[in-house]
């Protein structure tokens, strides 16, 4: 008997070599393809075959592509050795990406493959993180309101996998095992230091609220009291995004007549509202 040997098309070829690539995590998820010039080359083949390539490769989930872009590996995929974190965060759909925009650079660097979920206080949401534990995730990071999704509910989801519970549970009597809290108190002092050391002795100190809760006030407090104990006295005004929203001509002639040197804010978020 004679074995008949199909030979792969050119486009065939294409696409199980850099589908390989892509499952060896040689092409890790978020990284761009060659240009199609340049993979012409490697295969010695036409651009219509690379874009033929291009489309089944899309097809099967493991690249997208963006109009000026280019062609980068889906970050859906997994490979080989690679971790899928889920990161579930209530905060709006806008804000997301920008605000993780730091942990995906890390993310792309080790290997991690984050599943970003909208979670809010619709009905749907236990249905939303159902859909993330079905992808059977190594970790999650989770970045929810207590006030707004209850602890308890989120627990039962989420067990056995690893959970890390970060930020925004600073003033929750419950708090769960494994949150990562800010340090405002240290992050404060560091960067008033800083800011004291370069010559700025007129700082403008952003917060949320006009009235801090308890949590956030206390801390202000001891921040004040070390400062003074390491005999850094900058003059310190204090405004807050809510005054700035609803009085911004007050707000403005503070900052006219107080002429800041230096601006320093609870959080990037509190001077991107700003």
């Amino acid at each position: 008997m004679i074995a008949i040997i199909d030979k792969p098309t050119h486009t065939q070829r294409v696409v199980d070599a850099l589908e390989a690539d892509i499952r060896s995590g040689g092409l890790r998820s978020g990284m761009k393809l060659l240009p199609r010039r340049k993979l012409c080359e490697r295969f010695e083949v036409s651009a219509a075959i690379i874009d033929s390539a291009y489309r089944i490769l899309e097809q099967k989930g493991l690249v997208v592509r963006h109009r000026g872009s280019g062609v980068m590996v889906s970050p859906k995929v997994l490979t080989s050795g690679s971790m899928l974190v889920g990161i579930v965060s209530s905060m709006s759909r806008g804000d997301i990406e920008d605000y993780f925009e730091p942990l995906l650079g890390v993310a792309a660097d080790s290997r991690v493959v984050p599943a970003i979920v909208h979670c809010t206080q619709s009905k749907d949401w236990r249905r939303t993180l159902l859909d993330l534990m079905a992808r059977r995730p190594d970790a999650l990071i989770v970045d929810v309101e207590a006030r707004h999704l209850p602890l308890e509910g989120l627990e039962d989801l989420f067990s056995p996998t690893p959970v890390c519970y970060a930020n925004r549970w600073e003033w929750h009597p419950d708090r769960p095992e494994r949150a990562v809290l800010v340090d405002y108190q240290a992050a404060w002092v560091e960067g008033i230091k800083k800011l004291w050391l370069r010559g700025n002795d007129r700082m403008l100190q952003v917060i949320q609220h006009r009235k801090p809760q308890p949590y956030l006030a206390a801390y202000l407090e001891t921040a004040a009291a070390e400062l003074e104990q390491a005999e850094i006295r900058p003059r310190i005004e204090r405004i807050s995004v809510e005054e700035f929203l609803h009085d911004p001509d007050s707000v403005r002639s503070l900052v006219a007549a107080f002429k800041p040197t230096a601006v320093i804010g609870q959080s990037d978020f509190a001077l991107i509202q700003l």
